[in-house]
């Protein structure tokens, strides 16, 4: 098998805890732990049992002031996280503005 078939789909930035941006739906906030083009993961909730069954309108904030809309579909809950698909794709260029403010103001927490 080759190397690529190896390789993620999408690069994928986890976030330290005091570097994580927020996700907002229907007047709520929620820690966002990780982000790729296509996906995310926040922290789960009880109040996250029906809020993306169905496609939901959210959007990111970010520590910057940046803000990016989109829609979002929960996959599933895994370990304490809910993971959701987003459509159209949070863009490369903002993931990777993101992972140089994170690795600047969290050099130690980045490794994680």
């Amino acid at each position: 098998m080759n190397e690529s078939a190896h390789s993620r789909e999408h690069y994928r930035l986890r976030y330290p805890i005091p570097a994580r941006p927020r996700l907002a739906v229907g007047g709520r906030e929620f820690a966002v732990t990780e982000l790729s083009e296509g996906g995310c993961r926040v922290l789960w909730e009880p109040e996250w049992e029906a809020c993306f069954i169905v496609a939901s309108q959210v959007v990111f904030r970010f520590h910057d002031g940046a803000q990016v809309n989109t829609l979002a579909t929960q996959r599933r809950i895994d370990d304490g996280e809910v993971i959701l698909s987003l459509e159209p794709p949070v863009s490369l260029k903002v993931i990777m503005a993101e992972q140089r403010r994170v690795l600047k103001e969290f050099p130690r927490e980045s490794g994680n």
